[in-house]
């Protein structure tokens, strides 16, 4: 993936890369958010995809530590760089992956 034109490691850049790291390396923060997306799968796929990179931007926004100054500004900074979307959207199609595989295995 690196070779691809996006860029940091298949990803837009950077932030969106290390967040998604962090999600698929929590468990319990990708078991929430692949029930939101598993709920929101049933639906539709691009309705799905806005409500899960909403819901994770306003998530991680709460959760952010109360600093102030320099590190607040780099730490928005930061954030506001973030490509909730290609998150979600990852998320949403990781999701209906293990869907169709359960579904060939029963």
């Amino acid at each position: 993936m690196a070779g691809d034109t996006l860029g940091y490691n298949g990803w837009t850049n950077w932030e969106t890369w290390i967040v998604n790291v962090w999600i698929d390396n929590d468990q319990n923060l990708y078991e929430h958010y692949g029930d939101m997306a598993r709920k929101e799968v049933l639906t539709d796929k691009e309705s799905a995809t806005h409500e899960l990179s909403t819901t994770l931007r306003e998530q991680f926004d709460e959760w952010a530590p109360e600093i102030e100054g320099l590190y607040l500004d780099l730490l928005n900074g930061a954030l506001r760089e973030v490509n909730w979307r290609e998150i979600a959207r990852h998320l949403v199609e990781r999701v209906e992956e293990e869907e169709n595989y359960a579904q060939r295995a029963n």
